[in-house]
């Protein structure tokens, strides 16, 4: 007997069902079903039940119908603080060719080595190749960083550093009038997106004004409350809050020149730049990364040159994992993307037809053999639960629980023996961002289970 029938009310005849008692009015149940009722008769007999009222019956039928076993799915992998599987084969296969850092769940700035997950608050993080062209990141106090009416408090023991050490340094304005900051030259490719990035935390000071005069674009930032006061005009400016007071701020633009061009950090008073100095004020400084993304990836470290950080490929294999795609299937997953690429970006792939992919347009696509299915434009930041169904001869395009496209299925996919998460083949097409509580079934969901999922 199903354990739905615990949660069957008599009408109007007081308290839910006991175990016992769901069992008794579940048999008289079957014996209505075995010719008791028939089409014509279902309402008004409920006396054939003995007092198990006709609506509680069509009650019961409709949520037996709905909801099914949505807790059990043939693979479920979490991904919130490991690789492991909470349900299904653990034949997952991480790999990254290099360091690289991340945020985690406290809202410090860890490292990791080399084919080592990253999780987050959100998940797990999934990130393409990305190169800071930088030098020094970390050492504004180096000759690579050009100092204007200003010094460098190098490794202050005033505060921790996003990695909760003490190498941050201090920009002290001189007390001077004109602008206060440091700056670093690099080579721009006209016409290339770029974002310029760094982790700030206020002194005396509690403004920051970020710009390239490759792009001839720049932001102010207020750090006293984690804001983005004013940008240029196509610059997209963001702030990520960390713990211990730091910020990264970052700014996107695309680059109008192909030249070497500066980078600058200012300390400002009031929004301004320029300003007669005291020769003790400042502001804080960490991290700094120019790279060629429409967004801030993770932070990487430099010293004497420019430094890559590999892209990760996650896999899972299909056997005992993934249905036949000849059968029913759900797939359904939590993600959250940084921002639209210019390159598609793959959540679930194998080689042979299936796909679930956030596309170049800022939508989600699912496609299954020759068919395809999209979603409207979505923000260009997004986080939710996509939903895909297999369902006989359907193919269903969830968001958040609600249906926004379906088709009928055409030439069928093919199972392969790999399903990769995050990319195609851990080499290209990376989702930025994070991704969680994966779930694969084996039978199709219907709109309700995919609504409480």
């Amino acid at each position: 007997m199903p354990d739905t029938v615990d949660i069957l009310l008599p009408s109007e005849k007081g308290a839910p069902l006991t175990r016992a008692e769901g069992e008794a009015q579940w048999i008289k149940v079957e014996d209505a079903l075995n010719g008791l009722f028939d089409g014509s008769k279902k309402a008004g007999n409920a006396d054939k039940l003995d007092g198990f009222d006709s609506s509680d019956f069509a009650r019961f039928v409709q949520m037996t119908g709905a909801v099914g076993n949505i807790n059990s799915p043939l693979l479920h992998l979490p991904l919130k603080k490991n690789l492991l599987t909470q349900q299904g084969q653990s034949v997952c296969t991480f790999t990254r060719a290099s360091a690289a850092t991340y945020v985690d769940r406290y809202g410090m700035l860890k490292s990791v080595a080399a084919d080592t997950p990253r999780f987050t608050t959100e998940g797990l993080l999934i990130e393409g190749a990305s190169t800071n062209l930088l030098t020094y990141s970390e050492q504004f106090d180096n000759g690579a960083w050009v100092k204007t009416n200003a010094s460098i408090a190098a490794n202050t023991a005033a505060v921790t550093d996003p990695f909760g050490t003490n190498l941050a340094d201090k920009l002290i304005e001189d007390a001077s009038s004109g602008e206060h900051s440091a700056y670093q030259q690099c080579a721009y490719i006209n016409g290339t997106t770029y974002c310029l990035s760094v982790f700030a935390q206020s002194a005396e000071r509690t403004q920051l004004k970020i710009y390239s005069s490759g792009g001839a674009k720049g932001a102010l930032f207020d750090l006293s409350n984690g804001s983005v006061v004013s940008y240029d005009s196509g610059v997209t400016a963001s702030i990520q809050k960390l713990s211990n007071g730091w910020f990264r701020c970052s700014i996107v633009f695309t680059a109008t020149v192909t030249a070497t061009r500066a980078n600058y950090f200012y300390s400002t008073v009031s929004g301004n730049t320029s300003y007669v100095g005291n020769g003790t004020s400042g502001l804080y400084l960490f991290g700094a990364q120019l790279e060629a993304m429409p967004f801030a990836t993770s932070y990487i470290q430099t010293t004497t040159t420019s430094v890559t950080r590999a892209g990760n490929g996650l896999s899972v294999l299909q056997s005992d994992n993934f249905p036949s795609f000849s059968g029913n299937l759900s797939v359904c997953v939590d993600l959250s993307n940084l921002a639209k690429h210019s390159a598609n970006q793959e959540i679930l792939r194998d080689s042979s037809g299936f796909r679930l992919y956030y596309a170049t347009e800022g939508l989600i696509a699912f496609a299954f053999g020759n068919k395809q299915i999209t979603s409207a434009v979505l923000p260009g930041v997004f986080s939710g639960r996509i939903t895909a169904v297999k369902s006989l001869t359907m193919l269903y395009l969830y968001i958040n629980g609600l249906l926004v496209a379906s088709t009928a299925i055409g030439t069928l996919a093919v199972n392969q023996t790999t399903m990769q998460i995050g990319s195609a083949s851990g080499t290209s097409n990376y989702f930025y961002g994070t991704i969680s509580n994966l779930r694969i079934y084996d039978r199709a969901l219907t709109a309700e289970e995919v609504r409480l999922a």
